[in-house]
């Protein structure tokens, strides 16, 4: 483990997750969606290094929080977690989020297979980030 697990998070929440959409798990890459109580008290939009707790496991992710542009023109906020290397179905469990690093603005792709590689580049800065193979 990394140096950087001993830092301090910029942001912390918790809550339980919610359906979303299901695109991400449509195109490889599912989301854990959290619902949003107070959205003035969120962090700037962006793409997070995060550090989730779920049931007595510590995973890591990487965490999206703003308009999902690539997708559609709403200005609905949304806060979804990539969870690493995790693919179970989580709707109705409590989990808590830790952000760390803020990698990138939110940004609109030309197409999906754009997005994915985009996710993957997050994800491979994430593993680096936590000194995870």
């Amino acid at each position: 483990m990394s140096e950087n697990a001993n830092q301090l998070p910029l942001y912390e929440t918790r809550g339980v997750v919610i359906p979303g959409r299901g695109v991400g798990k449509s195109i490889g890459i599912p989301t854990a969606n959290l619902k949003i109580e107070d959205e003035d008290r969120l962090p700037e939009p962006g793409v997070y290094i995060s550090r989730i707790f779920l049931a007595g496991q510590t995973l890591y992710g990487v965490t999206h929080i703003g308009a999902r542009p690539t997708f559609d023109d709403s200005k609905e906020v949304s806060f979804e977690t990539h969870i690493l290397d995790f693919d179970r179905n989580i709707y109705g469990c409590e989990m808590q989020i830790q952000l760390f690093l803020k990698i990138r603005l939110p940004q609109k792709f030309d197409d999906v297979s754009s997005l994915l590689r985009q996710i993957k580049q997050d994800s491979l800065l994430a593993k680096e980030y936590w000194g995870l193979e």
